[in-house]
């Protein structure tokens, strides 16, 4: 029986980092994955006209300051996401199809609202210390309202809460982020203090090739 140092269990990009890390260090890591493929979520095929498409894990922002590093070091690079490919996007909504960027089911007066109400929540966020959150003197008041409970107080409409959601919660389910109707105020202030950077759907994303 072989013995190892470390035991590394799934291939994916944390596994396959961790290990790559820990060999660099010295130690003797075996790498453990059920599937006949390392990568784990992040996953690409060729169609038969010969398009690359991505079958998990796919957008890169400007916040993945690690992953950048690492498509760096690996040789590797970043190709345009589909929000760069010419034509309108379609969203499929509960209510219906639109056709459009830059969020086409809201009305003018409803784009002014979100635009004021992210600036409202940008200086929120500002006021967050990403690495002591629970010492913001309004705390416990922000982890118990939802932020769709916040945007609601703040005046939102139906449709600013729908677009402050897709704008949390991109299209891709790997790439899902936290629901602004359930995820507390303190939690997603905090998280969008650490990033940064901007969640809107128009703003500039790539994929790993």
């Amino acid at each position: 029986m072989s013995t190892h140092d470390v035991i590394v269990v799934g291939a994916g990009l944390a596994g396959l980092s961790a290990a790559r890390d820990l060999a660099a260090a010295g130690a003797d890591v075996l790498v453990l994955e059920a599937r006949a493929r390392a990568g784990g979520r992040v996953e690409q095929t060729t169609t038969a006209d010969g398009r690359l498409v991505q079958l998990g894990g796919e957008v890169v922002g400007a916040s993945h300051t690690s992953y950048r590093a690492l498509v760096g070091e690996l040789g590797l690079t970043l190709g345009p996401s589909f929000t760069d490919i010419p034509g309108e996007s379609t969203w499929l909504m509960n209510d219906g199809r639109f056709l459009g960027d830059e969020m086409p089911w809201m009305s003018a007066r409803d784009r002014a609202l979100y635009e004021e109400i992210e600036r409202r929540f940008s200086a929120l966020a500002g006021s967050v210390d990403p690495d002591d959150p629970w010492a913001h003197p309004d705390a416990r008041a922000l982890d118990r309202i939802s932020v769709g409970d916040w945007l609601r107080s703040e005046g939102a409409t139906p449709d600013v809460v729908r677009a402050i959601w897709t704008a949390f919660a991109p299209s891709t389910p790997t790439s899902r982020g936290p629901d602004p109707r359930t995820a507390s105020s303190r939690g997603c202030a905090k998280s969008s203090r650490r990033e940064s950077v901007s969640r809107r759907p128009s703003d500039s994303r790539q994929r790993a090739c």
